[in-house]
């Protein structure tokens, strides 16, 4: 009688498993991921900037406080308001400052996942389904973002804050999508004043009005607005005008000296064949072409593509910002991260065919992680940069290419 109840207890159990086998998969990738930015996040020895730069910030906004220490700029220190805001508000938690950081970034990559899956369960569901509570589906191609190397590594061990601007930038793609385009633009503005690279998005706002007439060229005045209101609470505090809103061009400045990057810092691009010390002579030149370059996939696509989809739009998005990283001069081995969480999720759920673009792309991204981990360690890599970025940019040709054959479908 015992054996029959127990044997009836364990099938229940396996129906149960094999009913919701999909929603168990998802429960356990996201049990993995939270595990894995656990036991990363204490390894601070690695990290080019979290000692050099980040934890001398978080101390002082914690020995100052947070309206002294938004008052005055920290050395080092070339981030926009609301991200100082945030690590300033961070500081006054009473953990190592290594938890509080990689908990931003961390919460950033599950909201980014949150509203992947918003997107796909959109793009995905039939008009009839689109009432439909969760779509099992939808979660799991939006969960693989978390597995990537870019994501792993950029906020529990790096300590870097890329998760954040791109996770508002996926909320913009969102809006954009769902044709809610003053919202699109707010929040595009918001990632922009976390970080100068959500510029990136920026070629894409301008395709979409192109081609959506609902569209309108005023929202583009959201950009500033939300610029100045950001930087309201450094001006409160007696920060300065200046010193405030002009934080982005003296972050331009750095960046265009070169003093320590040259024409890319690790980054796979095209001024990874040996340009790297011509940056004096090449830098304008370069920012430039790659405008051009920018340009004409906007005529190309506006011209052959007037009733564009929303999938269409989707990949669209990611060849812009993986453009941008190709053929702008200054980019650094993270800069990527949008591209990367784009073209995994795109390749997965609508094109196949994609994938190995997409695997490329998360490989070099792997290594070139590496080689600024190396600086700090005793690891030695075989692999030189420019071998890495001929494989990078064979990826990024046929992804131009398959774009361009869909655009012209």
């Amino acid at each position: 009688m015992m054996f029959l109840k127990c044997e009836r207890s364990n099938q229940k159990i396996r129906e149960v498993i094999l009913q919701h086998d999909r929603e168990i998969f998802f429960f356990i990738l996201i049990i993995i991921s939270i595990t894995i930015r656990v036991i990363l996040t204490p390894n601070t020895e690695l990290s080019p900037d979290y000692d050099t730069y980040i934890s001398t910030w978080m101390q002082e906004y914690r020995l100052r406080g947070i309206v002294a220490g938004i008052a005055n700029t920290i050395p080092g220190d070339d981030y926009y308001i609301p991200i100082n805001l945030l690590y300033a508000l961070a500081a006054q938690i009473p953990v190592p400052f290594y938890v509080s950081v990689s908990a931003i970034s961390c919460s950033a990559e599950f909201l980014t996942v949150f509203f992947l899956y918003k997107i796909l369960s959109y793009l995905l569901q039939s008009p009839s389904s689109q009432n439909s509570k969760f779509s099992i589906k939808a979660a799991l191609y939006a969960s693989t973002i978390l597995f990537i190397p870019a994501a792993i590594l950029n906020g529990s061990y790096w300590k870097q804050c890329d998760a954040v601007y791109v996770c508002f930038l996926i909320i913009s793609l969102y809006c954009v999508l769902k044709e809610r385009y003053t919202a699109a633009v707010i929040w595009f503005s918001v990632s922009f004043c976390f970080k100068l690279q959500a510029i990136f998005f920026f070629p894409f706002l301008l395709i979409v009005w192109m081609l959506r007439r609902k569209f309108n060229f005023i929202n583009f005045f959201w950009i500033p607005v939300v610029y100045i209101i950001a930087g309201i609470p450094a001006v409160l505090f007696h920060r300065g005008i200046k010193a405030t809103y002009l934080i982005y061009y003296y972050q331009i400045q750095e960046t265009t000296s070169f003093d320590e990057y040259g024409m890319n810092s690790y980054f796979p691009n095209i001024y990874a064949f040996g340009l790297d010390n011509f940056a004096a002579e090449l830098q304008t030149p370069a920012v430039l072409f790659a405008g051009l370059i920018i340009l004409a996939g906007i005529v190309f696509i506006v011209h052959y593509c007037k009733n564009i989809d929303n999938q269409k739009l989707f990949l669209i998005c990611c060849w812009i910002a993986e453009t941008c990283c190709v053929f702008l001069p200054g980019m650094h081995e993270r800069y990527d991260y949008l591209y990367l969480v784009l073209i995994t999720v795109y390749s997965i759920t609508f094109r196949h065919r994609l994938i190995p673009v997409a695997i490329t792309g998360c490989l070099c991204s792997l290594i070139t992680y590496t080689m600024v981990f190396q600086l700090r360690g005793s690891m030695k890599l075989v692999v030189s940069l420019p071998v890495i970025a001929v494989f990078y940019i064979v990826a990024y040709s046929f992804l131009t290419y398959d774009l361009m054959r869909q655009i012209k479908d």
